[in-house]
């Protein structure tokens, strides 16, 4: 029984994992503003905003399923409603018609609710995560699984960003969840309905996600029952499967037959692209290159306390066929995200929570072992703000101050061009429509191949220019080109050059340079 002292300090470590878990997500939702600051947000949110604009509920494209772009195109549609009838303007009608570039995603008030629903996936999966723990092994395990997730790295840096992977987390986990109910569940048929369910959302938000059935599969034919008991349970979790799948993913009744090229695409994209290679320098080392955070997405001691709670709660007898499932579902993901040369840490974020439960049962176990628990939750706390708590927050506030030098440079201009001025953009920078607009004067925005000449027939005030990555490699400075030698850089940022593909991801960090002539034309 929990004494009230220790009652106290359970609900003290909830309040610090909603708290803390919450700002960790929600300081850096607007990072990069108005731009997208992960390589996946466009791959979301291109076909949502192409929903929202032609007044239709299919993406018409699958590279991820429908679920996920689903919500955000509904809460999208809700909250602009709301703000025409409250008198103001219709942030639908601002969507360009044409989304010519991978970067071209405005209003970024979509963007945002996005990034919102991806916070509250994230604390969802915190408070799930820690009531699991707490069934399975009481209020200890539960607080400390709680605020691991609220602080592991793995969960707190996608938890500001638009993309699948969280909504692909949440129902896995709500999948395990209510795969472990059909050990106690009075209806397990029910239980395994619902577990089947969650298993058609993952499939739904991600589709390798589905995998999360294994463990639904092994859990019911390891449980003490009968086998009419474990056939009539395994029934309905298929039937919640296919259920899942046809609400969560409406559009597959008519794009059915899409999808085995778009597996075909991925396996083969996974084949031969090497960003990343090593999936174990992402957990221990450092994590995602596209995360731009410095540490790793778990670290040597949450694997560690994960894998000894897995090994205390399958020496639980009641335990061991939920374990089971577990680590069923976590050999079939990483046999299939192992193989290949391209392996972001990303596609493994469904085992996280479990990792978390897992150490939360460690952590539990060693207070019940030791004669001073105070000490323990001590020693606890500290271990987790220092290697989770300070470096995630710096990195919190990194993103909260981060500055796309594409909006460095329009933040200039404005500040300086004249109504009478005239400013040439170069198209490849992927600059915003809506941005440029707040740039005085008359807009010029042409290629790269076509600036030349532009400049010397239009002789603008100012251009905006970079440093042009070229299909083989090469790179091609503006800064060396003739027509600007009457022209002075009066603003450089960032220090990567830009790619050379349209539909590909510029990055935050691209060069944007800013040229003004300096006699008259």
């Amino acid at each position: 029984m929990e004494t009230p002292e220790r009652g106290r300090g359970t609900v003290f470590a909830w309040i610090a994992a909603l708290l803390a878990g919450l700002a960790l997500r929600a300081v850096p939702v607007a990072a990069a503003r108005p731009y997208i600051h992960y390589v996946d947000e466009g791959h979301v949110l291109r076909p949502v905003y192409s929903m929202i604009r032609d007044r239709t509920w299919d993406p018409r494209e699958f590279v991820y399923p429908q679920f996920p772009r689903l919500v955000i195109a509904a809460a999208s549609r809700f909250i602009d409603g709301a703000v025409r009838l409250a008198g103001g303007p219709s942030l639908r009608d601002r969507i360009p018609a044409r989304l010519d570039g991978y970067d071209q995603l405005e209003p970024f008030a979509f963007l945002l609710i996005a990034r919102g629903l991806s916070v509250m996936v994230g604390m969802t999966i915190v408070v799930l995560t820690g009531l699991f723990a707490r069934r399975l092994f009481g209020p200890a395990a539960g607080a400390a699984a709680a605020l691991l997730a609220a602080f592991v790295p793995a969960l707190a840096l996608r938890g500001s960003i638009a993309s699948v992977d969280s909504w692909a987390t949440l129902a896995c986990l709500a999948c395990l969840y209510a795969t472990d109910e059909t050990r106690t569940s009075r209806q397990p048929a029910v239980a395994a309905f619902a577990a089947g369910y969650f298993a058609g959302v993952a499939f739904a938000s991600k589709y390798p996600a589905l995998l999360v059935s294994v463990a639904l599969a092994v859990t019911t034919l390891l449980l003490p029952i009968s086998t009419r008991e474990k056939i009539r349970r395994l029934f309905a979790g298929a039937i919640g499967a296919i259920v899942g799948i046809l609400t969560a993913m409406p559009a597959l009744w008519r794009h059915a037959a899409e999808l085995p090229h778009v597996f075909r695409s991925h396996w083969e994209t996974y084949a031969h692209d090497v960003f990343e290679r090593s999936l174990w320098r992402q957990v221990l080392g450092r994590a995602e290159s596209d995360l731009y955070y410095p540490g790793p997405e778990l670290g040597v001691v949450l694997c560690v306390l994960a894998f000894a709670g897995l090994v205390i709660a399958a020496r639980r007898r009641p335990l061991a066929a939920t374990v089971a499932g577990w680590c069923a579902f976590a050999a079939a993901m990483c046999a299939l995200f192992a193989r290949g040369e391209f392996r972001p840490f990303r596609n493994l974020m469904p085992l996280v929570p479990v990792a978390c439960v897992g150490a939360g049962i460690a952590f539990a176990r060693l207070r019940e072992w030791s004669r001073r628990p105070r000490i323990v939750d001590a020693l606890g706390g500290l271990a987790l703000l220092v290697l989770f708590g300070a470096p995630m927050a710096a990195h919190a506030k990194r993103r909260l101050d981060l500055v796309d030098p594409r909006s460095a440079a329009i933040d200039w201009l404005a500040a300086k061009a004249r109504t009478a001025d005239s400013t040439l953009y170069l198209r490849e920078l992927a600059i915003l429509e809506g941005e440029v607009a707040r740039v005085p004067g008359r807009t010029v925005r042409v290629s790269a191949a076509e600036a030349p000449a532009r400049i010397r027939a239009e002789a603008p005030r100012f251009v905006v220019a970079g440093v042009l990555m070229r299909p083989d490699r090469s790179l091609d400075a503006a800064a060396g080109w003739p027509e600007l030698s009457d022209y002075r850089p009066v603003l450089t940022a960032g220090d990567q050059p830009t790619v050379p593909f349209q539909f590909w991801w510029h990055g935050n960090e691209q060069i944007v340079i800013v040229f003004e002539r300096r006699s008259p034309a």
